[in-house]
C-alpha cells in the first residue's frame, strides 16, 4: 500500500473536500487528476484544465511510480531485507 503522507506535494485535511488527498494548497483531488490521465488526458491538459504547476504534477507522479514499484517488489519478495 502506498503511504501518500510521504509525498510533500499532497495533503489530506479533515473537512476539506471530504478529506480526500489533495494537491497541497489546492482543492484539487489526486483522484481527479489520475482519473483524467487514465482516460487519455495529457500532462499539458491537466496543467491547463486545473491550473496546477507542472513540476508539482510531475513530483506526485514520480512519487507514485517509485512507491508503486517498491510496493509490487515488496509483495513479491524482490526487495532486499
Amino acid at each position: 500500500m502506498i503511504d501518500l503522507s510521504k509525498c510533500a506535494a499532497l495533503e489530506r485535511v479533515p473537512g476539506k473536500v471530504s478529506g480526500v488527498w489533495l494537491f497541497r494548497g489546492t482543492r484539487l483531488p489526486l483522484w481527479v487528476v489520475l482519473d483524467n490521465l487514465r482516460t487519455g488526458a495529457t500532462l499539458d491538459d491537466i496543467v491547463d484544465w486545473f491550473e496546477i504547476d507542472r513540476s508539482t504534477l510531475e513530483e506526485v507522479l514520480s512519487f507514485l511510480a517509485v512507491e508503486a514499484k517498491e510496493s509490487v517488489s515488496d509483495e513479491h519478495g524482490l526487495l532486499a531485507r
